[in-house]
């Protein structure tokens, strides 16, 4: 594969706390509002009730909130402070919920962060915990993350057999969001085999599931896939369709670490179609959001990217610019692959 049909995927990671934190924040409203009430109806008395401090495990339930905010918004660093204080709070009061919940986000962070090998070792504390709760969901949705964590670190056989576990999981509780999940992750690795109708048609099992189940988000995962299928088999035309497609709904969720790695698929598309002023466009659009959030793997990949687009258009001096930038990102993140893909172009100028 050409390093212009390199895109970045969306690896569906899934997500257990966000409900419990709505729920727990639901709750926290409703204590709020009932203190207001007795306040007025005890207006010209002293015994007026004052609203209870939060229990740990409704602290921790709103540390995970906002920790899934924050990530959402591309803040690794404010996401994992707080989805380490949900951990603390969990173990102060033995929620085992919480425990499984907050090492299971922690990971998640750490593998949009490229610290691959802690991400493991996160995800798989989650498995253990949700096995010991007896929690189909929970081992679920800890299968699909362990999976990604061996995926990315090209463990490709043992990642597929937590995914078919999963999978047989999700089928038979009856977990259809997850199960898509599962179907885009597989799709992803059918892809990388070069399997491609086999990935399009989980792709688009995924999609029909999740635009079922309304999870706009990982619609938009499934049409980022989808479109990256499209550019692997040549048709940057339709490929450029899908991810201006996610990029809408990205946008409209303010998923601001989707709508970066949508810019950089768009530009690819272009990069292919040898439009390379929009390439150049549309990757620095890409490398704004992942610089605002301090993303040394996304800037690193987007910037060799940009290298390699002004090597085409023969500004040599900008294309070695971008690519000792990228060098110094991915030696200092030890991304040794992608570090050596820089190297050898600077040793090519």
């Amino acid at each position: 594969m050409s390093a212009a049909h390199v895109v970045m995927h969306k690896c569906s990671l899934a997500r257990s706390s966000l409900l419990n934190a709505q729920c727990i924040r639901r709750r926290s409203a409703f204590l709020l509002l009932t203190a207001c009430a007795c306040l007025c109806a005890f207006a010209f008395s002293s015994c007026a009730r004052v609203t209870p401090p939060p229990t740990q495990i409704e602290r921790a339930g709103e540390q995970m909130s906002r920790g899934i905010e924050l990530y959402r918004k591309g803040d690794n660093v404010g996401a994992l402070g707080k989805f380490n204080e949900a951990l603390r709070s969990s173990i102060l009061v033995d929620y085992r919920e919480g425990v499984a919940e907050a090492h299971n986000n922690i990971g998640a962070v750490y593998l949009e962060q490229g610290k691959t090998e802690r991400a493991l070792d996160s995800f798989q504390k989650a498995l253990s915990a949700y096995a010991a709760l007896n929690s189909p969901r929970g081992i679920a949705t800890a299968q699909v993350n362990v999976a990604s964590a061996y995926s990315a670190l090209n463990q490709k056989g043992q990642a597929e057999r937590n995914l078919m576990d999963a999978l047989e999981i999700t089928e038979s509780n009856k977990l259809p969001a997850l199960r898509a999940k599962v179907l885009n992750n597989l799709g992803i690795l059918a892809k990388e085999k070069g399997n491609l109708q086999e990935a399009k048609d989980l792709y688009q099992q995924a999609l029909k599931l999740n635009e079922n189940v309304g999870d706009q988000l990982a619609v938009a995962e499934n049409l980022t896939n989808l479109g990256t299928l499209s550019l692997a088999m040549n048709d940057p035309d339709a490929a450029l369709d899908l991810y201006e497609r996610a990029l809408e709904i990205d946008k409209q969720l303010e998923a601001s670490t989707a709508i970066g790695i949508d810019l950089f698929n768009i530009a690819a598309a272009y990069q292919v179609k040898e439009d390379y002023a929009s390439a150049l466009r549309y990757y620095t659009r890409a490398l704004d959001i992942f610089s605002l959030h301090q993303n040394d793997r996304r800037m690193a990949e987007t910037l060799y990217r940009m290298g390699l687009v002004r090597q085409k258009t023969g500004d040599v001096k900008k294309a070695q610019e971008h690519l000792e930038t990228a060098h110094e990102l991915a030696s200092a993140a030890g991304l040794k692959e992608l570090d050596e893909m820089v190297v050898s172009e600077l040793n090519s100028l």
